[in-house]
């Protein structure tokens, strides 16, 4: 996840948007990793109120998460 916070920043960067207009929902099974995913978005610039880190499985997706978000 850590890099992927870096590239996606980057991106919105890029297209002239502001990081905390965009909502970012990190997932990982392991929910000991979700501090340094955390860290990473933090190190990447994301605002706090805009990253949401989640302890799930794969499984738990569709019915966490609404049909095309």
């Amino acid at each position: 996840m850590a890099a992927a916070h870096g590239r996606l920043a980057e991106a919105v960067r890029e297209a002239g948007g502001n990081l905390g207009d965009v909502r970012v929902v990190g997932v990982d099974p392991n929910p000991a990793m979700l501090p340094y995913a955390g860290k990473a978005a933090e190190d990447a610039g994301w605002p706090r109120e805009s990253v949401d880190l989640r302890a799930l499985y794969g499984e738990q997706l569709a019915e966490t998460f609404p049909p095309g978000s």
